[in-house]
C-alpha cells in the first residue's frame, strides 16, 4: 500500500515538472493563459458532458462522483494538439503534445470516496513577431510567453442516499508566467528586451452534487457544481535593459535593471455550473450541460490595451453508446463510443471583438481485458478566435489519450 502512494505521488511531481508550455495558442498571452485543464479525457470526448458518476472512471470535475467508485481508481492523461494560425496575411502552423493530468481516487467505505490529483490548469506558451513603422525606421517585435498554473487538490464525497450525493475538493495553485519582449529597430545596433515574470499562488475550492433517479425505465442524472471566488497571491518581476543577438538566437546582455512592481491579488472568478442526462445505465446516455463564469481579471502590470474580460459561458452536448457491455464473444460490443459539441463564449474581448471557441469532439473507451481498466481515446477540432481587427483565428485538431487502472486497495486478504 506505501509504495502504491509513494509511486502516485511520484506521478504527481512529474506531471508538475512537465506543465510548462504546453500550448501553442497567441491567446494565451493573455490573463493566465490558456485554460488547459477541461476534464477527463472520458468527459472531453462527450464535449466536456460530466453530469454522471461512474464506478470505474474519475469524474475531475464534479467532486460528488467520488462516493460512486467501486474501486481505487489510478487515472492519467495525455494530449497532442495541431495548430493552424491565420491572418488576413500569413497562415502558420504549430504543434504541442503535454501530460494533462494524473489522479487517484477510492471508496472509503460503502458512503464515501476520496479523490486527489495533479494537473496543469492553465497554460502560456505563445511566439509572436510582428513590424510597423516608426516614422521613417522599421521597428520589429518579437514576443515570447511560457510558464503557467498548476493545480493540485484533495476532495471527498459522501453518498447521502442511494440517490443524493455531495463532494468538495480544496485546491492549491500555484505557477510562474514569464513574458518576454523584444524591440529591435532598423539601423540600431542594441536591442530592447523586457522580462515580466510573475509567481501565483493561492487556495480555492469547488463544492459538487449530483443526484440520479429513475423515470419509468431510464435513468436519470442531474448535477451541479460551484467554485466560489478565490485571489491568487502575484508576486512580480519585471526587468528592462539592452542586448545584442548572438550566433543561434543567444541573448547577449548589455545592460539589465530591475523594476519595482507592487504584489497584487489575482481574482479568480466565481463559476457554476449544471446539467442533467437521460438513458440507460451501461448503455447509452445523452446529456446537456452549462456552465458559467464571472469575469475574471488580467494583470495590471502588464497593460494591455484593448483587452476586456466579460461574463463567460459554455454549453456543451454529448453522450455515449454501448452495444453490450458484458458480450464475451465481440469486443467491439464492450466499447464504448462517445460523442459531442461544445460552443465556448471566453469572456474576452480583444480590440472589439469577442474570442468564441466551439468545437465537436468523438472518442472511444476501450476495455482493457476484463478487469474494468480502460483506454480511452478522443478527438477534438474546434476553432477558435477571429481574424477581424489584426486578430488570429485558430483552428486545431487535438488527440487525447487517457488510461484508467482499477484495482482494490485496503483489502484485507485472509489466508486459510
Amino acid at each position: 500500500m506505501i509504495k502504491k502512494i509513494v509511486f502516485s505521488l511520484s506521478m504527481l511531481c512529474t506531471v508538475a515538472a512537465s506543465a510548462q508550455e504546453n500550448t501553442g495558442s497567441p491567446y494565451s498571452f493573455y490573463g493566465l493563459g490558456d485554460q488547459k485543464f477541461k476534464g477527463a479525457n472520458e468527459h472531453r470526448a462527450m464535449g466536456g458532458l460530466s453530469v454522471v458518476g461512474d464506478s470505474i472512471h474519475l469524474n475531475l470535475s464534479n467532486p460528488a462522483s467520488y462516493s460512486d467508485l467501486a474501486l481505487t481508481t489510478f487515472s492519467i492523461g495525455a494530449s497532442h494538439t495541431a495548430y493552424n494560425f491565420k491572418t488576413d496575411l500569413v497562415s502558420e502552423n504549430a504543434s504541442k503534445t503535454s501530460l494533462d493530468y494524473l489522479a487517484v481516487a477510492f471508496p472509503a467505505g460503502k458512503k464515501m470516496g476520496i479523490s486527489f490529483g495533479l494537473m496543469p490548469y492553465t497554460s502560456v506558451g505563445y511566439q509572436v513577431v510582428s513590424s510597423n513603422m516608426f516614422g521613417d525606421e522599421q521597428q520589429s517585435t518579437q514576443s515570447k510567453g511560457k510558464g503557467g498554473l498548476n493545480k493540485v487538490y484533495l476532495g471527498a464525497s459522501y453518498k447521502v442516499t442511494k440517490k443524493l450525493s455531495f463532494g468538495f475538493d480544496a485546491q492549491y495553485y500555484f505557477g510562474k508566467i514569464e513574458n518576454r519582449t523584444l524591440l529591435a529597430t532598423q539601423g540600431v545596433q542594441y536591442i530592447s528586451r523586457s522580462i515580466n515574470e510573475t509567481n501565483n499562488s493561492g487556495l480555492a475550492f469547488n463544492f459538487g452534487t449530483m443526484y440520479q433517479t429513475k423515470i419509468k425505465n431510464l435513468d436519470v442524472h442531474s448535477a451541479l457544481t460551484f467554485s466560489p471566488q478565490a485571489n491568487l497571491n502575484s508576486t512580480h518581476e519585471r526587468k528592462i535593459g539592452t542586448i545584442v543577438l548572438g550566433t543561434a538566437g543567444s541573448e547577449i546582455t548589455i545592460e539589465d535593471r530591475n523594476i519595482d512592481v507592487a504584489d497584487s491579488k489575482f481574482k479568480m472568478p466565481m463559476t457554476y455550473s449544471f446539467g442533467t442526462s437521460i438513458g440507460k445505465l451501461n448503455k447509452w446516455m445523452i446529456g446537456a450541460q452549462a456552465t458559467l463564469a464571472d469575469a475574471q481579471e488580467t494583470y495590471e502590470s502588464l497593460n494591455i490595451t484593448d483587452l476586456k474580460y466579460n461574463s463567460s459561458s459554455k454549453l456543451t452536448l454529448g453522450g455515449y453508446y454501448v452495444p453490450k457491455y458484458n458480450s464475451f464473444n465481440s469486443y467491439f460490443s464492450r466499447v464504448t463510443y462517445r460523442a459531442g459539441l461544445r460552443y465556448e463564449n471566453t469572456g474576452m474581448e480583444i480590440k472589439g471583438e469577442k474570442i468564441d471557441d466551439m468545437a465537436v469532439t468523438a472518442g472511444l473507451g476501450l476495455p482493457l481485458g476484463y478487469n474494468f481498466s480502460n483506454l480511452n481515446i478522443g478527438f477534438e477540432y474546434g476553432k477558435r478566435g477571429t481574424s477581424n481587427a489584426g486578430l488570429v483565428k485558430e483552428n486545431y485538431f487535438m488527440v487525447t489519450l487517457g488510461i484508467s487502472f482499477n484495482d482494490r486497495w485496503f483489502q484485507k486478504v485472509k489466508f486459510y
